[in-house]
């Protein structure tokens, strides 16, 4: 849903399986299209040391459509509070045999976001958003 100044917000979750939860309840799940930059912010004092981000195709009760191996990872820096990434192609969703994937807003995404501060305390907050699996160019073909 788009917040005051225009951007896109998204709602979260944190505890055992925030995807799940997610993808169970919220009623909106919003399409973020490829190439987007994605911000994550945190207030003053709550700003992770290390963040990992795990990048998984889900099925559409939130549980992962592939095994872990198909997860792909990434980290993060946080600068002034926020750190950024741009939602590029997850590969793993070429994988699929249905067409209809292939359609915009087709690929059901979950990002577990692992934060890990210097004193080892950690937690994990999790988003579902809905996407392509690939570039427009490649939607196409799936027409």
């Amino acid at each position: 849903m788009p917040g005051d100044d225009g951007t896109k917000t998204a709602v979260i979750a944190c505890g055992a399986e925030p995807l799940s939860y997610l993808a169970e309840k919220e009623q909106d799940i919003p399409y973020v299209k490829l190439g987007t930059d994605i911000s994550l912010e945190f207030r003053e004092g709550t700003v992770p040391d290390h963040i990992t981000v795990q990048d998984l195709i889900l099925r559409g009760d939130g549980s992962p459509k592939y095994n872990e191996q198909a997860t792909e990872e990434f980290s993060l820096a946080c600068f002034g509070g926020a750190a950024c990434f741009s939602l590029d192609i997850n590969r793993t969703a070429l994988l699929s045999s249905d067409m209809s994937t292939y359609k915009e807003a087709g690929i059901l995404r979950g990002f577990r976001v692992n934060c890990r501060w210097n004193d080892n305390s950690t937690a994990e907050y999790g988003f579902v958003i809905r996407t392509d699996a690939s570039s427009t160019e490649n939607q196409n073909l799936a027409d």
